[in-house]
């Protein structure tokens, strides 16, 4: 097992952040798939699986994705039919976008020092999300989330507690809350609190914990050993948002949302109090990493980056995150996204399928709430 700067939980193998490499250079065996809303043909070849890759095709094929006039290998056929599949659900996803598609006929093979294995693997197939790690849009909420707080009192907040909720469910989206945890487990030892991250820091530094200026004897002993400032704290960070917009609350029902979605004399609170219950009522989902995920790593990149303000903590502490993992062995950490180990058979995989789709619609419906709840401009 690869080794993290706290032991809060155990982690996944460098072989995959090799194995799910950047769009257009894809491991053995993996087809690497156009970009959302693309259909940009690759290059497949030969694969010696090519029994377990017919098996696959002809699921695609029965669930209307192929015809009788395709032609091309079965991992060519698998690779055109996903192709289309994705293409179908992410169409005109625009701020949602930034993220690659792999197929591999094989689940990776697990670390055997991890207790949970996937289950029937030999049976199974794997679709990997990766980071295609472009950044062309910049997304700012304090301005329309404070203007909705004032024309509807909770609104913002509400609208904001849904989309994080709704986006916990789908591949990783860099939220203020989002980053708050990964840096957690990189600067802070599990710490949440600036009095237990010191205290911590104390003990290890060799620092008396009762000194008046803990925190000032800290920070100097810190950059004598290391040549460099400490690192954003807890306090630093969270001083950077409004208070909420870290856990932000329900303030506004489902009830008084569908009220206002057709009663609001203001169209865009009409549109986005409907899309708030549409995400709601969805129990849709994108594949994640985890325990239960194919990958046992954390990811390196969020889908997209949503920000506070303009001048908000938001881009250091992420700047400061990839330079704590670039200056470990990066063992922990992947730029994949989400993956999953699909079944071969038939209902499971119509089952998984329907599943699918159901994330990707949910998926659509975050890039609509996306513009009603930022400001949005191209980088």
């Amino acid at each position: 097992m690869c080794k993290r700067l706290t032991n809060t939980r155990p982690c996944g193998e460098k072989k995959r952040l090799e194995a799910v490499s950047a769009f257009g250079n894809a491991a053995a065996h993996y087809l690497n798939l156009p970009q959302f809303s693309a259909s940009v043909p690759t290059v497949v070849g030969s694969d010696p699986r090519g029994a377990k890759w017919a098996q696959l095709a002809l699921l695609w094929l029965d669930a209307g994705f192929l015809d009788d006039a395709d032609q091309g290998s079965p991992a060519e056929l698998v690779r055109l039919a996903v192709s289309r599949w994705v293409d179908q659900w992410t169409g005109g996803l625009q701020y949602l976008s930034q993220a690659s598609v792999f197929v591999n006929i094989d689940v990776d093979e697990m670390d055997p020092d991890y207790d949970e294995q996937i289950e029937d693997a030999e049976n199974k197939w794997q679709l990997t999300f990766a980071s295609t790690r472009e950044a062309n849009f910049q997304f700012v909420l304090q301005r329309k989330l404070e203007a909705l707080e004032a024309a509807v009192p909770g609104l913002g907040e509400t609208a904001w507690a849904v989309f994080v909720a709704a986006s916990n469910q789908m591949l990783p989206i860099a939220t203020p809350a989002w980053v708050r945890e990964q840096f957690s487990y990189l600067y802070w030892f599990g710490e949440d609190n600036n009095a237990d991250y010191f205290s911590f820091l104390a003990a290890e530094l060799g620092v008396d914990a009762s000194e008046p200026d803990l925190e000032d004897l800290i920070r100097a002993e810190y950059e004598e050993l290391y040549g460099e400032e400490l690192p954003v704290t807890p306090a630093e960070y969270d001083d950077a948002f409004a208070k909420w917009v870290l856990s932000p609350k329900m303030k506004v029902s489902r009830g008084k949302l569908q009220k206002l979605a057709s009663k609001h004399s203001s169209q865009e609170i009409r549109t986005l109090a409907a899309l708030l219950v549409e995400a709601m009522q969805s129990d849709g989902s994108l594949p994640q990493l985890g325990p239960q995920s194919p990958i046992r790593a954390d990811p390196v990149y969020g889908l997209i980056e949503v920000r506070w303000s303009e001048d908000d903590m938001l881009p250091r502490a992420i700047d400061d995150r990839l330079y704590a993992i670039n200056q470990g062995d990066g063992s922990c950490y992947t730029d994949a996204l989400g993956a999953e180990a699909v079944p071969m058979d038939r209902d499971g995989f119509l089952n998984w399928k329907r599943a699918m789709e159901a994330g990707f619609s949910k998926l659509k419906c975050l890039e609509k709430i996306l513009p009603l709840i930022a400001d949005i401009t191209e980088e």
